[in-house]
């Protein structure tokens, strides 16, 4: 046999979880292997060399028995994946037979995906055996990179050679012949794989060599093929119609489109020992003796050995080459080390024994910690229980606890009443050890996982729970039908649990030093419900969804492979997705690739070496397959028929991010870029490339690059576009002459400014280029003859946009920065452009440029001095002086050695703009900017005090209101600096210019207070302020005289600007001063009630006050109580109540009232007077006079007089009553009762009269009228029974009531007038009633709610209140002896500590 390579012997095959005890097998072979093996016969022993691992397997006949595919003429020794036993390091105990290199062949019969569930009997008949590659130990490097290395080489020939045959059989003879060289053969040419390899991994690549095959395995079906989503469009055999590409444009284009992605796991069936467990009856005798004596396959385990567990409890051993190694069967002999037997419910539920209930199936088990006597186990019905096992004297002790769920009820059976609450057990799942001890382990955590919550219990040193985790809504709808959990140990530093329920996906963290503490991590969401979980490694886990990953068929067992980076980017190869496999391997390069990284340098660096040499084939591959001259026609993109040019577009985006990412543009530029020119479609490519420009990616471009993309932009008319690529590439890449002649035709200034500045360093072209256009525009606007706006005008005028930009760019350079994109400059290349910048500026005569013949002249006439300083200044002064500011902020200036510096520049423009030649207002801007930077920069400037005087009152005199702000500003500036002699002179010279700032500070410096508050309330600046600054003002002055005129003078301003904040200003300052303003508010009698309202009815909120002013005398109180007569009358008693009699004269008072026909004010005036008599004959009298005048109403139809009657009898009788119920309180019966008797005789009067009168027409008025006066009377009694005055009695009041209605009535009417009292009286026993019945309501519900709390209170007296604490809750001293505080809630106070603190609601009761 070949020696094989150690990278050979290698298996991803390990252990499915690291917490498993490993059981060791006797060796004792099963019964029924000799009668398996007598029926097979042992024949092929002498054909074969006996490997090592043989020679202790008592097993070896049975492991070469007869194939039933050698046997049925196809010859197929070993059948499994390419590979997949390579993956990994096995175990280094494991003696399983490494796999032999052609362990898989080609069939000719193709796959039929309607019998996939007969597994092993769809036998893929073939014709000839594939020859066995024979290699030796030297066919591979010894070094691993260099392995890698080889064996991608290896793999990619394999992979171009097999498609360059089957894609040339199967377009022979089609328009898929003219297309050339297929992808993959490109592919091929391009690193150089011209020769024929050994075929090998071809599962891994996903090549289609049938059309009835799936995208990821030529010869056997994978559990991808069932899924949509993994399934490619295949190429048709026939011969494409006229309007469409050949089959393999077809598939570009369609895995362009479809984006789809491709699985990290590739499934193949192990069809040798698939046979071995799962071959039907109809097939050979061994199989039958199999089956009839190890059973059915029911489960399986990977721990450097595949471990099949059957039915009938026998366990296969298999060897990773698919050959049995050993059958472990049932012992009949040997006897359990420990045993606890099942139990019944009546055991159970007499509390003396735990445990698992008789028929309940055990279905998760587990061991705790390091004993093998301390395990974990749950049954179907959701109970977990934890186990000791142990042995005294020889007698089974064992300890159990239950962890989780709960026993039948009593008189149930188990099964039929499984636990008091149904629930499943998902997991249960004891911490598994590893060779690293962490703090968790010492308390034998296990996690319970159920269908509404996650428990992690731990039983050592006592069994507690240590985290809880509930379900809510965690997992969506399946949430509480699956859940899965799993531990890992091996990677990691911590244990970290995994779990899931539904689609939902969460880990947990194990951290701690002495105790755990559980940290919860990521969450993740899948499409479907989680059925298996498994860690893979320690950033990873297996989750097992439907129609997505599984282990096995009905009828197969099948292992999946991790697919390498290699094999990831090559199985976007096979299927012609160039751009998948380029977007795959770039994300590799920045490692942001999803998936393992196996075979690739943990170092970053040497990462991105090796996938970047894989990058760049991969682009040229594509781009020379992309651009294969027989593929394209006419020099366009357009292919055969079908438009490519999103295939177009997408290469070139994927060539220019790998290029990015790699930092080669030499690639991008170089080889990219020339397949696009050279097929005549380097539009596409330029198109994408400027989005990377203008972002900045891409700075450095070629000249011919930068060319095409100025000329393309020039041709579209696309001219901003053409200056923003200008902006923002590299001036060593500019074409010079191109770009300006381009800026120059077109005005593209910035543009020009930027080739000028960055790639020449030239700064004085700029200036002479815009000091053109600005002559040009001051000469037109100088010598034009006609009208402003005619339209050779405007289109002049047009340029002036482009003739501020030199404004702009003098600015950015005197500052140190570059134009437009206002990046600072280096300092040297910075002090060379304000060299030169200021050199042409200030020049004293023109200057020739470029050569010394041109000069630049300024003017047609003779050139002034200065000639540039000049016109700038001319054409806009503001607008440069604006740019000086800037520069005077730059440190370049402060070297006053120089003949550039501040002063000098401030005596130029002094001596340039003459008066007689410049505009007034330009000079105003020009001593704005003096006056502002002389106190900016003392040290740097010096200016004579005649000059400054000048500039002083230039700024005062200028008539400019527009300007006012800013020459006020300057000449504080400049007063900062300069003191002028003539100040008097001066200070009215502001007054005239509205210079109040200044004027305030002058004032107030010199204490001149009336002219102050003069200049305050003509500023119209200082109108919000008036108020604060006026009340600065007077206590600043002691409320002088000058003040007190100044401010009596400014009261009708003041009181327009606010009449509430001139009460409150006088009333704090100038109390004397209220009588003038309310006489200055009498033409408005709301103004005065608003201002006396804020004196004497103050709002806490808006003004502050908390008390009426005591300033305000009493005429000013009464003139207030006539205004709220006039303007407010319901609210004059409310005010008389609030300050009380003392606060007024009552008599002066009753008058105004009574003058008003306020009669509620009148009478409380009288009464609080004392007297009483007196009020209640008015109340008569009112009454009586009030009733006259609602007849006449009545009689006239006078609705308004009607129900101005009616409301002053409503407010009198209400007040009468009031006065009646204030004097009820008096011991004397007789004073009281006839109070009363005289109110209720004058309404029922009204009452009488009213009802008797009679006419023509509808009496409604008389119904309107009887109703409001039923009703007052109405109130009145039942505020009569209300006063609970013992002085008071009903019956004898309602009598004399009687007899002094009807003796004052005529005989005719007295049956009128009992009848008036009958009615009367049967609505007052009618809402009596009323309010009887809702007292009694309200009676008992009250009493029911008492009894629930005293029933309550008694409970918790009776059971008493225990302390939490044993010490004081105020103090935190010890709680010693009987005087002890224990409130309802438990807290525990010291008597004294429980004294001076509050009690709370909770019924504190002391104990003692």
């Amino acid at each position: 046999m070949p020696t094989k390579s150690p990278r050979r012997q290698q298996s991803t095959l390990s252990s499915a979880s690291s917490n498993n005890r490993t059981v060791r097998a006797q060796s004792k072979c099963s019964p029924h292997l000799d009668s398996y093996q007598a029926a097979n016969g042992a024949d092929h022993q002498s054909d074969r060399p006996v490997l090592p691992a043989e020679e202790y397997n008592p097993f070896a006949e049975w492991q070469h028995a007869e194939d039933p595919l050698q046997n049925n003429g196809g010859l197929e020794p070993e059948a499994g994946p390419s590979d997949y036993w390579k993956r990994g390091t096995p175990s280094l105990r494991s003696t399983i037979e490494t796999a032999p290199i052609n362990w898989r062949k080609l069939s000719d019969k193709p796959f039929d995906p309607d019998t996939v569930d007969d597994g092993p009997r769809d036998v893929f008949w073939t014709s000839h055996a594939a020859p066995l590659a024979s290699q030796s130990l030297e066919d591979h490097p010894t070094n691993t990179n260099e392995s890698d290395e080889y064996e991608y080489e290896k793999r990619l020939k394999e992979v171009m050679e097999h498609e360059s045959s089957s894609t040339g059989s199967r377009m022979k003879g089609t328009s898929a012949h003219a297309n050339g060289n297929g992808y993959d053969q490109t592919f091929a040419e391009i690193i150089g794989v011209n020769g024929n390899g050994d075929l090998m991994g071809e599962e891994e690549f996903g090549r289609m060599n049938s059309p009835q095959t799936d995208g990821v395995s030529e010869r056997t079906l994978s559990i991808t093929s069932k899924d949509p989503r993994y399934r490619i469009s295949q190429p048709s055999n026939a011969s494409p119609s006229a309007g469409k590409r050949a089959s393999f444009i077809q598939i570009m284009t369609t895995t362009i489109s479809s984006n789809q992605s491709t699985p990290f796991f590739v499934f193949h069936p192990l069809r040798r020992l698939s046979i071995h467990l799962f071959q039907k009856q109809s097939n050979l005798n061994a199989a039958q003796v199999t089956d009839q004596f190890t059973g059915k396959p029911t489960v399986m385990d990977i721990r450097g050995m595949i471990a099949v567990g059957t039915d009938r409890g026998f366990v296969a051993i298999y060897g990773f080459g698919q050959d049995l190694k050993q059958i472990l069967g049932n012992e009949g002999s040997s006897r359990p080390a420990r045993t606890s037997i099942a139990l019944t419910l009546q055991q159970v539920l007499s509390g003396r024994r735990e445990g698992h209930l008789q028929d309940s199936r055990i279905i998760h088990i587990g061991f705790v910690g390091a004993r093998h006597t301390s395990i974990v186990s749950g049954d179907e019905y959701g109970r977990a229980f934890w186990w000791s096992l142990g042995k005294v004297i020889g007698v089974e002790s064992n300890d159990v606890v239950r962890m989780l769920g709960s026993y039948p009820e009593s008189g149930a059976e188990a099964p039929n009443h499984p636990s008091k609450r149904s629930t499943s057990l998902f997991a249960a799942l004891p911490l598994p050890l590893d060779e690293e001890t962490h703090t968790s382990d010492s308390f034998n955590l296990s996690a319970l996982l159920t269908p509404t919550k996650l428990v992690i219990v731990g039983m050592k040193p006592k069994p507690r729970t240590w985290y809880r985790k509930m379900r809510e809504n965690i997992g969506g709808g399946t949430g509480g039908l699956a859940g899965t959990a799993a531990w890992n140990r091996s990677d990691t530093k911590d244990p970290v649990l995994a779990y899931s329920w539904g689609v939902s996906v969460h880990v947990i963290y194990v951290k701690g030093d002495k105790e755990p503490e559980f940290v919860e991590g990521k969450t993740l969401h899948l499409q479907e419900p989680i059925r298996a979980l498994q860690w893979y490694n320690a950033n990873a886990s297996v989750n097992k969804a439907p129609e997505a990953i599984a282990g096995s068929t009905k009828t197969t067992l099948q292992v999946g492979t991790l697919l390498h980076w290699n094999d990831r980017i090559l199985s976007h190869v096979h299927q012609g997705d160039f751009l998948s496999a380029i977007q795959t391997a770039l994300a590799y390069y920045e490692n942001r690739a999803e998936g393992n990284t196996i075979n690739l340098p943990d170092d970053l660096e040497e990462r991105k070496v090796v996938v970047s040499t894989r990058l760049r084939e991969l682009l040229l591959a594509s781009l020379r397959w992309a651009f294969s001259p027989d593929r394209l026609r006419d020099d366009s993109h357009y292919g055969q028929g079908v438009d490519l040019t999103g295939l177009f577009e997408g290469l070139a985006t994927a060539s220019i991010e790998a290029c990015l990412s790699m930092q080669d543009t030499t690639f991008l530029f170089d080889e990219a870029y020339d397949h696009f020119a050279q097929a005549g479609i380097q539009g596409i490519f330029l198109r994408l490339l400027e989005p990377y420009i203008l972002s900045g990616r891409i700075r450095n471009i070629p000249p011919t690059i930068f060319q095409a993309l100025i000329s393309t932009h020039e041709g579209k008319g696309e001219l901003d576009e053409a200056e923003a690529v200008i902006w923002n590439v590299d001036p060593t890449s500019l074409d010079i002459n191109q770009a300006i002649t381009l800026c120059e035709g077109h005005g593209l200034w910035d543009a020009m400014i930027h080739v000028y500045t960055r790639a020449m360093q030239d700064y004085v072209a700029p200036l002479v280029k815009l000091i053109n256009v600005v002559r040009d525009i001051q000469q037109h606007r100088l010598n034009r003859p006609y009208l402003a706006g005619a339209l050779d005008d405007q289109d002049l005028e047009g340029w002036a946009p482009n003739a501020y930009k030199l404004y702009a760019y003098v600015e950015s350079v005197l500052s140190g920065s570059s134009y437009p994109s206002g990046e600072p400059l280096p300092d040297y290349e910075a002090n060379a452009a304000r060299n030169e910048v200021y050199s042409f500026i200030f020049a004293g005569r023109t200057i020739s440029w470029p050569t010394s013949s041109d000069f630049v002249l300024t003017s047609d006439s003779v050139e002034p001095p200065y000639p540039y300083l000049n016109l700038l200044l001319r054409f806009d002064t503001e607008a440069f002086l604006h740019s000086m500011d800037i520069a005077f902020e730059d440190s370049y200036l402060n070297d006053t050695s120089g003949a550039i510096n501040r002063q000098s520049i401030v005596n130029l423009m002094l001596d340039v703009m003459d008066p007689e030649y410049f505009h007034p207002g330009d000079i105003t801007f020009l001593h704005i900017f003096v006056a502002r930077n002389l106190p900016k920069y003392p040290q740097f400037l010096f200016i004579p005090p005649s000059t400054l005087h000048r500039i002083l009152v230039s700024l005062a005199s200028d008539p400019d209101q527009s300007t006012r702000e800013d020459r006020q500003l300057a000449a504080e500036y400049l007063l900062s600096a300069y003191t002028p002699h003539d100040s008097d002179v001066m200070l009215e010279l502001f007054d005239q210019a509205g210079f109040y700032r200044i004027l305030r500070t002058a004032y107030r410096r010199e204490h001149k207070w009336a002219k102050l508050i003069s200049t305050l309330l003509k500023d119209p600046e200082s109108d919000d302020q008036v108020f604060v600054g006026l009340d600065d003002i007077i206590k600043t002055a002691s409320a002088s005289s000058e003040v007190y005129t100044a401010v009596s003078d400014a009261l009708p301003q003041l009181l327009s600007l606010g009449v509430r904040q001139t009460a409150l200003l006088l009333d704090r300052d100038l109390p004397l001063c209220h009588g003038q303003a309310v006489e200055d508010l009498a033409p408005a009698p709301l103004k005065q009630m608003a201002y006396l309202r804020c004196l004497l009815e103050p709002d806490s909120e808006e003004n502050g006050m908390r008390q009426p002013s005591a300033q305000v005398d009493l005429p000013l109180r009464h003139l207030y109580v006539r205004l709220l007569c006039q303007n407010e009358p319901d609210h004059v008693v409310n005010f008389l109540d609030a300050r009380g009699p003392a606060f007024f004269d009552l008599q002066q008072l009753v008058n105004e009232c009574e003058a008003c026909r306020n009669f509620e004010g009148q009478l409380w005036c009288l009464d609080r007077q004392g007297k009483t008599k007196e009020t209640f004959n008015t109340v008569g009298d009112i009454l009586r006079a009030t009733g006259t005048e609602l007849n006449e109403a009545i009689l006239a139809d006078q609705v308004g007089t009607l129900h101005i009657s009616l409301s002053t009898i409503q407010a009198v009788s209400k007040m009468a009553t009031r006065l009646c119920q204030e004097h009820s309180q008096s011991s004397i019966t007789g004073e009281v009762e006839d109070l009363w008797l005289g109110v209720l005789h004058e309404i029922i009067e009204l009452v009488h009269t009213t009802s008797a009168i009679q006419l023509p027409g509808p009496a409604d008025a008389i119904n309107i009228s009887m109703a409001a006066l039923r009703g007052i009377v109405q109130e009145t009694l039942a505020s009569l029974v209300s006063s609970s005055s013992p002085s008071l009695s009903f019956p004898r009041l309602f009598k004399r009531l009687v007899n002094a209605s009807t003796s004052t009535s005529p005989r005719s009417k007295k049956g009128r007038t009992y009848a008036e009292f009958r009615t009367i009286l049967t609505g007052m026993l009618d809402s009596y009633r009323a309010e009887g019945e809702m007292l009694s309501m309200t009676t008992r519900l009250v009493e029911a709610d008492l009894f629930e709390v005293l029933a309550e209170l008694k409970k918790r007296r009776e059971n008493g209140w225990s302390a939490d604490l044993n010490n004081c809750a105020i103090c935190g001293e010890p709680v010693i002896g009987s005087d002890v505080v224990v409130q309802a809630r438990g807290t525990t106070l010291h008597s004294g500590c429980g004294r001076g603190a509050s009690r709370d609601a909770c019924n504190g009761r002391t104990v003692i």
